[in-house]
């Protein structure tokens, strides 16, 4: 209203007015302290007609033409002279509201660009098929997406996963960096940092990444590495607890071992050991239990960016004279191995369900000699598994990158059993099952050049869904369901046309499903029920290890039948149904 009353000429009420409408919308720079609305209201059209009408108009005519009181109207317009010169100095600070939120929603998206790809990351996280139902993630377009849902492969809270993401060996953290970098004066100035702040990778990770949590106990986990690891931080919360306490006793103790860490043994002590740390116990333990890792050509392929190494096999297996945990730790020492403190471990154990024995993560107090004498154990059994599982992943690895135009690689798993069970279940009725086996069949490895001059190997990679039927959920004959599915694809290749001499098999350890003498006796006859084929090759994958897109493929599949029950679209009662 007192706008409206001024004597000024319409081109600058128009101005006025409108400069008015927008300060509505403005973000105040320097609100006044007391925090009242109407003053901030007042102090942001000071500044807004002090900028449209520029320096030349007088703090009295600006108190006039907004009919307030001169004080405050020389206030707004010293407040305008020090924002303008800040403005010159810093402009990507000093701007107003919407500009701001355009720059800012531009930085995050970046930042949550590079989040979204680590928290993706096949060695970052992995696929977890035993998690209930995929997540529904929502894009940045307003589609929804069904993902997968995937477990971090080291456990932590979010700030060490976000350690972890800054320190990552894809170096996505670095691209972040790099990508703001080149719009240096948009999102900050030059004597800014130019990190990511902690809070930003938290709302990404919860926002953009659902499908990615915590494992559970009913997580795909390999049970032999993560009892280990279960070990080592239940000694590591003791040691944390009560590090002044051990450090008192271990320089009283007179045992062997301890006299010969004090004269300057190779020994790993035990507070070094249990030291928490970021990175993971088991990769710690190894490395101070075994000897260097080494370079092994062999296992190189040609776009890795350094040599491939791992253990020494002598090492790794427990047969080097001059390491492992019995020569490398002082098992002997009583101020650890005869302390009978009671302290919390969590122990996987197997536990009667409904669906059979199932291992289940069971939390237990234990004294630290019962925890000392399980960890030896289990040390001793992990160092070997990981160092197979290490050795077989890569050799997966330079099978799928190096495999000849006349050789079909088979990467195949069993689904868990489907349950049939119809949504309307108030009459009587017993659910009917049927098995599902994922096949995926690699064949004519190919190179072709990219736009970039840059030369690219690509394979043609085919996902094969086999139902079949069950008499009920004991009585699958996996084993007779493998090899007829198995030789039903050979041959639909081979009618394509295809040259297959070589057919090479990776599968996981199951004994009901591969690992016998009957899918050995039908393996062995496949190059003389196929004339084309000279050998027929099964390779195991280490134990809990055999994971990849064949793992999950299934239960998306189950997922997509309950929702048909469930909707009443479709009555899927039989594998021929499914």
């Amino acid at each position: 209203e007192n706008v409206d009353q001024t004597s000024a000429t319409e081109t600058e009420d128009k101005n006025i007015v409108d400069s008015v409408k927008r300060v509505l919308n403005l973000k105040i720079h320097k609100p006044r302290q007391s925090g009242s609305r109407g003053n901030q209201l007042q102090h942001g059209l000071d500044f807004v007609v002090a900028s449209v009408s520029g320096a030349a108009l007088s703090a009295s005519k600006i108190a006039s033409r907004l009919g307030i009181s001169p004080k405050a109207a020389s206030k707004g317009k010293e407040d305008h002279d020090d924002i303008m010169i800040a403005t010159e100095e810093s402009p990507h600070k000093f701007c107003g509201g919407k500009v701001r939120k355009e720059r800012g929603d531009a930085y995050r998206s970046i930042a949550a660009k590079y989040i979204n790809l680590y928290a993706h990351d096949a060695a970052v996280t992995m696929e977890d098929n035993h998690a209930g139902n995929p997540a529904r993630v929502e894009l940045a377009d307003g589609t929804v997406e069904t993902h997968t849902r995937r477990t971090w492969c080291v456990k932590g809270p979010t700030n060490e996963q976000y350690q972890r993401f800054i320190s990552n060996d894809e170096n996505y953290y670095h691209q972040f960096q790099k990508e703001v970098i080149a719009k240096k004066g948009i999102y900050y100035g030059e004597g800014d940092g130019k990190k990511m702040p902690t809070i930003n990778y938290n709302m990404f990770q919860e926002e953009l990444c659902p499908c990615v949590g915590a494992p559970s106990a009913a997580s795909c986990v390999d049970i032999t590495r993560d009892s280990t690891q279960l070990a080592l931080e239940a000694m590591e919360a003791y040691v944390h607890e009560n590090k002044a306490t051990l450090q008192e006793r271990l320089a009283c103790c007179i045992c062997a071992e301890c006299l010969l860490i004090r004269l300057g043994s190779p020994k790993t002590t035990w507070l070094d050991l249990f030291t928490r740390r970021d990175g993971n116990s088991v990769n710690y333990a190894m490395k101070k239990c075994l000897c260097p890792r080494e370079s092994f050509e062999e296992l190189t392929l040609d776009d890795d960016e350094s040599d491939f190494k791992m253990y020494p096999w002598k090492c790794a297996h427990l047969e080097c004279q001059n390491c492992g945990p019995q020569r490398k730790l002082p098992w002997n020492c009583p101020v650890f191995t005869d302390c009978v403190d009671e302290i919390e471990c969590h122990t996987w154990k197997k536990e009667a369900s409904g669906a059979g024995d199932q291992m289940t993560l069971v939390k237990d107090s234990y004294s630290v000699k019962e925890v000392m004498t399980m960890l030896k154990a289990k040390l001793l059994e992990c160092i070997p598994h990981e160092s197979d599982k290490t050795w077989l992943n890569r050799t997966r690895k330079i099978d799928i990158n190096t495999f000849n135009l006349f050789t079909m690689l088979v990467c195949t798993d069993f689904a868990a059993l489907l349950d049939l069970e119809p949504n309307r279940t108030k009459c009587a009725h017993v659910n009917r099952h049927a098995v599902l086996q994922i096949f995926y069949i690699f064949t004519n490895p190919r190179y072709i050049v990219l736009p970039t001059g840059e030369t690219k190997r690509i394979v043609d990679c085919d996902v094969w869904h086999i139902f079949g039927d069950t008499a009920d959920k004991n009585t699958k004959h996996d084993h007779v369901f493998h090899n007829a599915s198995l030789r039903y694809i050979i041959q639909f290749y081979i009618d394509k046309g295809i040259d297959i001499q070589y057919v090479r098999v990776w599968t996981d350890n199951c004994t009901a499903q591969y690992k016998c003498r009957y899918n050995f006796y039908n393996l062995s006859h496949i190059p003389l029920t196929f004339p084309s084929i000279k050998q027929a090759e099964h390779c195991f994958a280490q134990v809990y290890s055999f994971k990849g897109p064949w793992d999950a493929a299934g239960r998306m599949v189950k997922w997509y039948i309950r929702k048909l029950e469930q909707t009443e679209k479709e009555r899927v009662n039989d594998a021929f149904s499914c």
